[in-house]
């Protein structure tokens, strides 16, 4: 829409404003694995975010073609930044057994706001104008780079996490292989439930959600 109607260029050019973009994400794609060695989930995606909005703020000044291609390969850097890491924290939020339902409510869920955020920015655009619907969707990034701000817990490379438990005595079905607590009667690797005890305790290791850690540490 903007190549066409703003720039009036061809449908060539919006193929190479389309691989600028794609050439963008490629290159995170394969720098991530050394990235994510030295720099930790958070602020690999928080950067990408700002990317993201810095990018289109310049969008919304309506550049000439080279600078608006360049905004182009800035969204591209943006989007995979803040988007590859989460594969890994839905990873770290699911059980391997419900592993494959969070990933499948991932997707829909990213697709659904997708579909609905395409069908906004071009109504916008077609009703307020480009430079309102790309200040908006910038101002709506930083809003949400600043949530990550102020809730997203601190975490180390080694992505383990100090967290605390209270005392909790509850019962639920496990085998002698889990070690989460002393068994004092005969070892089986059967699936079996008993009531037991798990004394308060504040450690540090890396952090999965499952029946012991049901929500993210503040």
């Amino acid at each position: 829409m903007y190549v066409k109607d703003y720039l009036y260029l061809s449908d060539t050019t919006v193929a190479i404003f389309m691989a600028s973009s794609g050439l963008g994400s490629m290159i995170i794609a394969f720098i991530y694995p050394y990235l994510n060695e030295k720099i930790i989930d958070k602020y690999i995606t928080q950067f990408g975010v700002f990317v993201l909005a810095l990018s289109m703020f310049f969008m919304s000044y309506e550049p000439i073609y080279i600078f608006a291609m360049i905004t182009w390969f800035l969204t591209g850097i943006g989007l995979s930044l803040s988007q590859i890491p989460s594969g890994k924290i839905v990873n770290m939020s699911s059980n391997p057994s419900d592993r494959t339902a969070y990933f499948a409510a991932q997707f829909s869920l990213s697709h659904f706001s997708w579909f609905f955020g395409y069908l906004l920015a071009g109504e916008l655009a077609f009703m307020f104008g480009f430079s309102f619907t790309a200040s908006l969707f910038s101002m709506i990034v930083m809003v949400c780079l600043l949530f990550s701000l102020l809730f997203w817990p601190n975490e180390e490379i080694t992505e383990e996490i100090q967290h605390s438990h209270e005392r909790i005595d509850h019962n639920h079905t496990h085998n002698h292989d889990d070690d989460h607590h002393d068994h004092e009667h005969s070892i089986s690797h059967d699936e079996h439930s008993h009531e037991h005890t798990h004394k308060e305790v504040t450690h540090e290791h890396k952090f999965f959600i499952d029946i012991h850690h049901q929500r993210w540490p503040k």
